[in-house]
């Protein structure tokens, strides 16, 4: 009889938490943030799992830059690729605004990064490396 009532009340905890991490993942009200970019780069990033002669690799882009906070600290943000947005336009500055998006646990996570940089910023090319087809 009290385990039956034990897996009651854990299947309605596991019910409430489920629903509170759904329904409390809205866009928090107020301005997106503005930051100086110092530095800005992008880099390929892999990860994996290897156990008993099987698993996975798995690669991502990230962009790396220093920012200026306003206390005037210099801090490393790193934000995935796929979040991110880099526009070219007529400035001598870097800018990055982030978008914030709370959740039910009084956590911030930014998910969106629009980076603004300077035109000719961004190095386009072409290159097509055949060396290693036989």
């Amino acid at each position: 009889m009290l385990y039956g009532e034990m897996k009651k009340i854990i299947t309605i905890i596991a019910i409430i938490a489920a629903l509170l991490g759904t329904l409390g993942c809205y866009p928090e009200d107020g301005d997106p943030i503005t930051y100086e970019v110092v530095a800005l780069t992008n880099r390929a990033s892999l990860e994996g799992t290897f156990f008993l002669a099987s698993g996975y690799m798995k690669e991502e882009l990230y962009f790396y830059a220093y920012i200026r906070k306003e206390n005037g600290a210099i801090v490393l943000e790193m934000s995935k690729a796929k979040y991110a947005e880099i526009y070219e336009e007529d400035r001598d500055d870097a800018i990055l605004i982030k978008y914030r998006y709370a959740f039910y646990a009084g956590r911030n996570q930014y998910i969106d990064h629009q980076y603004y940089v300077p035109k000719g910023t961004v190095i386009r090319g072409i290159n097509l490396d055949l060396k290693d087809i036989r």
